[in-house]
């Protein structure tokens, strides 16, 4: 008789000693708190244990909210409060720990603040957390008034965003400009580029969030088009890895959006 050889999926991800492992009186896993199992499962994800002699469930993906107890959740607001479940307050901080944080770019070359402005006040209105979000104007040309410039960052400021803004020479070369505005934005997982005039719609971000760390999609880019420009969106590991190949940041984009979508890892919003 023929021997049919089958392979063990590669395992990334070991719920053994995660806190939201939950169990049974035998202490064999039956769930999980953070309702993930079926998620990946949902998305094709192997789950499942290696052998019957597992208590525990094992995910060839690496789950983020993976957390031991060695994780320094403990926080004494928590451990005082009564109304709320414990568990459920640590999960909810543990969630807003891996919560996608985006740089986001704004190329303007207008010497006029309007287009600029029409951006920033799309971004103004979001509806998802706003300390999860660097902004970055890479500013060229001549700009007949620098004060309008400044008013529009400080009121950024004043609504809790982070931001900088850059102002190159019209001569910089376009890799140096975007190694300027891409730099301020090494802590995002996700990074973002649009120019002046283009407008982000009120729940793109959460969207993003949501597909993410909500249905656990792997998903390189994303894009968001509006009547005034296209916004891309891509993770910032792969950024980082292609980027010297174009020494440009939109020709980079480009490439990684047609290559993201033959192999299904990119999303139109």
């Amino acid at each position: 008789m023929e021997t049919v050889e089958t392979k063990t999926p590669t395992l990334h991800t070991d719920c053994q000693h995660c806190i939201w492992a939950l169990k049974d009186s035998d202490n064999n896993q039956k769930g999980c708190l953070a309702d993930r199992l079926d998620k990946f499962r949902e998305t094709g994800a192997w789950v499942g244990k290696k052998c019957p002699e597992d208590t525990h469930y094992q995910i060839d993906r690496v789950c983020n909210l993976h957390r031991t107890k060695e994780w320094s959740h403990y926080d004494e607001d928590f451990e005082e409060e009564t109304l709320f479940n414990k568990d459920d307050l640590y999960l909810t901080k543990a969630s807003n720990e891996i919560k996608t944080t985006f740089g986001i770019v704004i190329y303007d070359a207008e010497e006029i603040h309007e287009q600029l402005e029409q951006t920033t006040d799309s971004i103004r209105n979001t509806t998802y957390d706003k300390t999860k979000v660097q902004i970055v104007i890479a500013a060229t040309e001549h700009k007949k008034n620098i004060y309008e410039y400044l008013r529009i960052v400080e009121l950024l400021k004043e609504d809790g965003f982070n931001i900088e803004l850059i102002l190159n020479s019209v001569v910089s070369p376009k890799s140096l400009i975007d190694f300027e505005a891409f730099n301020r934005c090494v802590s995002s997982t996700y990074l973002a580029a649009c120019d002046s005039g283009s407008t982000i719609a009120t729940s793109t971000l959460s969207r993003i969030e949501a597909c993410l760390n909500g249905r656990l999609e792997k998903v390189i880019t994303f894009s968001q088009n509006s009547l005034f420009g296209n916004v891309d969106f891509i993770m910032k590991t792969v950024a980082r890895s292609e980027y010297l190949k174009y020494n440009d940041f939109h020709k980079m984009l480009t490439a990684v959006k047609k290559l993201s979508s033959e192999n299904k890892m990119h999303r139109d919003l």
